[in-house]
């Protein structure tokens, strides 16, 4: 059986080292789940599919390395990958894909660009944030130097109307 850690908003401590490193030796790599509360669903599917020997979840709503707020993990994320790469098989990024969007009249990355969206009103014109994908690319670049990475999504938004979603 699987063994599932979740730590929301981890700071790395020998404590977390410890523990991580228990795991490792009882079960081997296991796989680290990165990202913004999109994320915590995929954290969900892996550690109740039982497919890793040990999965560790870092996922905090609001924090994404293209706009990373004061306390959102990613920095100490990077680094503790650097210095304990062994612990881990994989890496999964999963993050809200319309923080990759803009849309005129709306601020950038803005969920009110779909769920403002009436019925029958026109899906307003959106363009890729590519500042903002390249940002993260290079994030998760930066971690595949160490372990390999899987970039998950952006998926359709749970909050979008569905005729919305067929119109786009």
């Amino acid at each position: 059986d699987a063994v599932a850690e979740f730590f929301n908003g981890a700071r790395f401590d020998s404590a977390v080292l410890n523990r991580l490193q228990a795991c490792h030796r009882l079960h081997g790599k296991g796989v680290l789940v990165i990202g913004d509360s999109h994320a915590i669903d995929l954290y969900r599917i892996i550690s109740q599919t039982g497919s890793a020997p040990f999965v560790l979840a870092v996922v905090e709503g609001g924090c994404r390395p293209h706009t990373p707020a004061r306390d959102c993990p990613y920095d100490a994320i990077r680094s503790f990958v650097a210095a304990h790469p062994a612990l881990f098989d994989l890496i999964l990024f999963e993050q809200a894909g319309f923080y990759l969007l803009s849309s005129p009249g709306y601020p950038e990355g803005s969920r009110r660009m779909f769920s403002e969206l009436g019925l029958h009103a026109p899906v307003p014109t959106l363009t890729i944030n590519t500042g903002r994908i390249d940002l993260v690319r290079a994030y998760l670049a930066a971690l595949a130097d160490y372990v390999p990475v899987v970039w998950f999504g952006p998926r359709p938004e749970p909050h979008m109307p569905l005729d919305a979603i067929l119109r786009i």
